[in-house]
């Protein structure tokens, strides 16, 4: 079966509340950021809280030990003005399993850190990693192997099928002046089927396009495009208000996040450019969670309610929520989704033309379905 991860992004009008101002920091490089410091009223890209806002532990932003990973903050309004475009392929993907914990501190609580407490009422305690980074999504990959053996959910193995052309994700960015600071560009996201050969990586291949990223004027009409994304010191950043994240290989399994953010370091070679440090993060609802269970397969079968390994999923499912989907909701909530935190890098590219639609037979009786299932 060939093997794709698609990810698709939209505008979803009321699902995630953008709260307040933040100061953010700047990148310096294996997902790490700098101290957030005094200042500025720029809204943080993905929501949060203001600069010197107590979070829900008690602590500001970026006092004593811990130093909120953030993406940095847009440059000044007359930085920009750019014509500059082009399309980037991702080459590696980073899912957590690797050296580095890719993502960013979402809900802007250092959680086991300095007594930060939680953002949300969770069965079962997560402790963020360095800098308050929330990527509790790898337990839920890990989990995915060991239901299903076939399945290799990690970051070498989707290296490889990367590598061989099976699949990639188009980064357009567009209408950008070249330099270290941009304070408007475009963005647009293309889910791009396999490439039916070994991709060069220099600007050359010219991947197909999954026809739901566009609209009735073919490539060329993004559906799935970011709104107010910047380039500050070299770092692009595109806020993801929901995203999906399809894998299809031995089965098929979404992943589709709210509250979402993509940054990465523009770095320019000859003429070409190509995103390096590249990172992805953002919420995976357990409620998306079990609509993605629909389509997933143990051993050729689908994983109905009534399976053997379906409790062993529910239970990891549930006691795997550590944030909240909407940024704005009061911590004394019960988290109702998983942190997800994806590294990446891209390689120049061209738009090709339209891929094939993938489509999921379900495969579970209505009253078995896991899209129905919920946390206790």
């Amino acid at each position: 079966m060939k093997s794709s991860v698609v990810l698709l992004t939209a505008a979803l009008a009321g699902s995630i509340a953008v709260a307040g101002c933040q100061v953010i920091s700047g990148l310096t490089g294996n997902y790490s950021l700098e101290p957030m410091n005094d200042g500025g009223t720029h809204k943080d890209a993905g929501g949060g809280k203001d600069a010197g806002e107590k979070d829900a532990g008690g602590n500001d932003g970026g006092s004593s030990g811990c130093q909120s990973v953030q993406p940095p903050p847009p440059p000044a309004e007359t930085d920009g003005g750019g014509s500059i475009s082009f399309v980037t392929a991702v080459r590696t993907i980073d899912l957590g399993d690797m050296t580095d914990t890719p993502g960013y501190d979402l809900d802007h609580v250092c959680t086991c850190i300095d007594d930060g407490g939680a953002s949300c009422l969770s069965p079962k305690p997560h402790c963020d990693a360095p800098g308050g980074i929330d990527n509790g999504s790898a337990s839920i990959f890990n989990l995915l192997g060991l239901v299903s053996p076939n399945l290799n959910f990690h970051s070498t193995s989707l290296d490889m099928d990367l590598a061989m052309g099976k699949f990639s994700l188009l980064i357009q960015v567009e209408g950008y002046n070249g330099e270290p600071d941009d304070f408007s560009v475009n963005v647009n996201l293309y889910p791009a089927d396999g490439l039916g050969k070994t991709p060069a990586w220099d600007g050359t291949d010219a991947w197909p396009v999954e026809p739901t990223s566009i609209g009735d004027g073919g490539v060329g009409d993004p559906v799935y495009t970011s709104q107010g994304a910047y380039v500050s010191g070299g770092v692009l950043v595109a806020g993801m208000p929901a995203a999906a994240i399809v894998f299809q290989g031995g089965t098929t399994f979404s992943v589709n996040l709210v509250g979402g953010l993509l940054t990465g370091k523009l770095v320019k070679t000859g003429t070409q450019w190509k995103i390096t440090n590249g990172v992805i993060a953002g919420r995976w609802t357990t409620q998306a969670l079990f609509q993605a269970f629909s389509a997933f397969r143990v051993n050729g079968m689908p994983l109905c309610t009534d399976s053997p390994f379906f409790p062993e999923a529910q239970t990891a499912i549930c006691q795997g929520a550590d944030i909240l989907a909407n940024a704005s909701s009061p911590p004394t909530l019960p988290c109702d989704s998983i942190s997800v935190g994806i590294g990446f890098t891209a390689d120049p590219a061209q738009l090709g033309g339209i891929g094939t639609a993938q489509e999921v037979d379900g495969g579970c009786p209505a009253a078995t379905d896991p899209s129905n299932a919920t946390c206790p």
